[in-house]
């Protein structure tokens, strides 16, 4: 009979895959987020940027279902290819599908490193350009929700997109290559498995596995037309931080913080709450503190017709919801309808 030690096998993964996602490119100084007429008064007011899942957007599903197929085909040929342990080959065979099974669960903010781009203007029929500082955004100013007893709920983070096909496959082939080396590790997984729990032994890591494996691809865009974009993503998916018995359970953990707007669902990306004192030393979880505001730096007014109409309206949002401070500046493209 073998044995497997979970502990050590989620700590190799954590260490591997923390590596594998360290963007290859220092993030900006500043990141742009374009919005429209109606989401800039939100955004403002609820102190909220959303998250829409990848399941509800065209473009990003069609961008997942890409790497999910080139994860898929990778796998394939490490199957038919590499002497495995079963173990590890029934571990593989499962993140043939999940990876793709987990995309209504994965929830995208998008951003850019160009600010007033006469293109993405009109690309996303925006009025307004969010000017937003990038080391709140990347360390500690925006976060997906978690509970404050609990401590569940999602986690996220802020990376580049990538566009080019041969990057994709790279970083892929890496990840296999590191997952399949801590797999077959005997000091992880010791012996053989047999008997009705054989197929439990793969079950209860798989999950997790695919999420990691998904924090990779859904940085990838197949199509080059998009890149353009220059774009960087906060990626928030549920905390898998343990192996469960039961798959759904971080789901579940999850499913007070998504709302939905029409036909699509999202979670609020906010800034960090700041730990709540009862008195020095002593944290209180779980009470009500104020919205803590977004780190925006500069607020463009895009070039539209109603620009000095946008201009007043955006001059008292931002009084208002205690943006006052932050600067105002109209687009220096031509005005457009």
């Amino acid at each position: 009979m073998g044995a497997i030690y979970y502990d050590r096998l989620l700590n190799q993964l954590v260490k591997a895959f923390s590596a594998l996602s360290s963007p290859d490119v220092p993030c900006p100084a500043r990141l742009y987020h374009y919005t429209t007429d109606e989401g800039f008064p939100k955004i403002i007011s609820d102190h909220r940027l959303r998250a829409y899942s990848a399941d509800s957007q065209n473009k990003d599903k069609t961008e997942i279902t890409h790497g999910c197929e080139l994860l898929g085909e990778l796998l394939d040929a490490k199957l038919k290819s590499v002497a495995l342990s079963d173990f590890t080959r029934d571990l593989l065979e499962r993140l043939k599908f999940l990876p793709h099974q987990r995309r209504p669960w994965v929830f995208l903010a998008c951003f850019s490193t160009e600010n007033d781009n006469e293109r993405l203007w009109e690309k996303f029929r925006s009025s307004y350009c969010l000017n937003l500082e990038t080391d709140p955004l990347r360390y500690k100013g925006v976060a997906a929700p978690r509970g404050h007893a609990s401590g569940q709920g999602f986690v996220s983070e802020l990376v580049p997109v990538i566009y080019e096909g041969k990057k994709q496959k790279k970083m892929l082939v890496k990840a296999l290559g590191a997952l399949i080396a801590i797999l077959e590790d005997t000091s992880i997984v010791q012996g053989s498995f047999f008997g009705p729990c054989k197929a439990d032994v793969a079950r209860f890591p798989a999950p997790t596995v695919a999420e990691f494996l998904l924090s990779l691809i859904v940085r990838f865009k197949s199509k080059k037309e998009f890149s353009d974009e220059y774009e960087w993503r906060v990626v928030a998916r549920p905390d898998r931080t343990s192996f469960s018995s039961d798959p759904l359970e971080a789901d579940r953990n999850c499913e007070c913080y998504v709302r939905k707007d029409e036909a699509r669902k999202y979670i609020e990306m906010s800034g960090v709450e700041p730990e709540v004192l009862f008195r020095p030393g002593e944290p209180i979880f779980g009470l009500a503190v104020p919205n803590v505001k977004l780190p925006i730096r500069e607020v463009v007014i895009g070039p539209k017709l109603r620009q000095a109409e946008m201009f007043d309206c955006a001059q008292v949002v931002l009084s208002d919801c205690g943006y006052g401070d932050v600067p105002i500046s109209r687009s220096n493209h031509a005005i457009r309808n």
